[in-house]
């Protein structure tokens, strides 16, 4: 019996040395630093810009006016989650075909100033619109076009920056 207790003992100081400090990191990562120098990451980081704002979906459609000039409409709709209003959003959209091969060289920059209220939902009252010219070949319409159109298009937007209304 003596020798289970000093058996447990033991291991608990073994235990109670390898760990010499456990940090959390400004992303919400918590770290164990061991006392030899080595390091053990307890969870996962949060891959998600700001989670208090959420893309919800998206406006993507083809249109056609009524003198036949042909675009693409695109907004992507976001939720805040705070008890803030949100009065501009900044983001990058980076497009991929169904094969997630990226469609155009750069990712896309856009913002948005919509006011989102608390809780609440994004609408595409105001949205991009990527014109087709038929004289330029090679354009964003037309390296869009084939995915909006068979509906494979997928867009990874990232949050940039999000802009609270200020309370007074």
């Amino acid at each position: 019996m003596k020798t289970l207790i000093f058996t447990i003992t033991i291991l608990c100081s073994i235990q109670s040395l390898s760990h010499a400090e456990i940090v959390e990191l400004k992303d919400g990562r918590k770290i164990d630093l061991k006392s030899n120098g080595t390091y053990r990451i307890l969870n996962k980081p949060d891959n998600k810009p700001n989670s208090s704002v959420l893309v919800v979906g998206r406006l993507l459609e083809p249109h056609t006016s009524e003198f036949q000039e042909k675009s693409i409409r695109y907004m992507p709709l976001f939720k805040n989650n705070t008890n803030k209003t949100i009065i501009g959003i900044k983001f990058t959209v980076e497009f991929k075909d169904a094969f997630g091969d990226s469609i155009l060289k750069a990712p896309f920059s856009g913002s948005t100033e919509q006011q989102i209220y608390a809780n609440s939902k994004s609408n595409a009252d105001m949205f991009y619109q990527f014109k087709d010219n038929p004289f330029i070949d090679n354009q964003t319409y037309d390296k869009l076009l084939p995915s909006v159109i068979g509906r494979t298009l997928i867009d990874e937007v990232k949050l940039i920056k999000v802009i609270y209304k200020r309370s007074n």
